[in-house]
């Protein structure tokens, strides 16, 4: 800090000094026996500080739960809306999040991908990500043909057949899985098909495959005989990371410390009037 900005830093402190004794001197306030005493500069400036601060974060863990709540009635309203058939111009995630989808293509059983870190029953295992072309286009959409084990060594990856012919694929459209750190590209520097990948990056695949890429994955519906391991009643559709009642309770937190601030700062200013005889 130069001379000069400490000068005005040293100003600005000794005015509120003198402004906080000149209002303790122009109006006490009397509750029965207790005084408000003078306001302590430090505490005042804490208080006038974080007292805004946990204002706002309460309100913002509001507005979190009421997008997540709003992304939840999309999710129960297309639940309810007839199956749709997957084209190129199918791309309002809105629209499509937790809606029956059917769509008529090829896999291309060259290019899959095997998610990691993925556990059923305890076990290690991958997610079998699958580019289905659609019929007559450049376009594709990831479907999830289910879980398989990882097997004792990792650098032996299992089997991932499939059909060669046309297939008429059924299942439920879902986003895209997401973490909270990516490290690096997704497949860490694994350079073969099918590819190891720790997340899902649509542009950088599509920059892989040469072809569009829809921006939502299909789990391949359980009765269909070209997957793997499928149980997706686990499954959150649209992967809540957090699901608005926790919003709702990290508001509550943040406005309860926001009073309980209040609350201290009242009582260290507060003595009954015979502590200071």
């Amino acid at each position: 800090m130069t001379p000069g900005q400490y000068t005005r830093v040293h100003a600005v402190v000794t005015a509120l000094d003198e402004f906080l004794g000149a209002s303790y001197h122009c109006a006490v306030m009397h509750i029965g026996p207790y005084r408000f005493r003078r306001p302590r500069l430090v505490p005042t400036l804490a208080t006038l500080l974080l007292f805004p601060a946990l204002i706002s974060l309460g309100f913002w863990q509001l507005h979190r739960a009421d997008v997540k709540y709003a992304a939840r009635a999309v999710r129960e309203h297309n639940r309810d809306l007839p199956q749709v058939n997957l084209t190129p111009d199918f791309t309002d995630l809105n629209s499509a999040l937790n809606r029956r989808a059917r769509a008529q293509g090829h896999f291309d059983l060259s290019h899959q991908l095997l998610l990691d870190n993925q556990t059923h029953n305890n076990v290690p295992g991958y997610y079998v990500f699958t580019p289905l072309v659609l019929a007559g286009t450049r376009t594709a959409v990831l479907v999830n043909r289910g879980w398989v084990p990882q097997g004792l060594d990792r650098r032996v990856l299992p089997p991932l057949p499939g059909p060669t012919q046309a297939v008429d694929v059924t299942g439920l459209i879902d986003s895209v899985p997401v973490i909270g750190l990516k490290l690096g590209p997704p497949n860490g520097g694994y350079t073969d098909w099918p590819k190891l990948v720790q997340y899902l990056d649509m542009k950088w695949l599509e920059g892989k495959l040469g072809y569009h890429l829809l921006p939502y994955v299909v789990l391949l519906k359980s009765g269909q005989s070209f997957g793997f391991l499928r149980d997706w009643s686990g499954v959150q559709i649209g992967h809540e990371a957090m699901p608005p009642e926790k919003h709702m309770g990290y508001a509550v937190q943040w406005f309860v410390m926001a009073g309980v601030l209040v609350i201290i700062f009242i009582g260290v200013h507060t003595r009954r009037d015979e502590e200071d005889k």
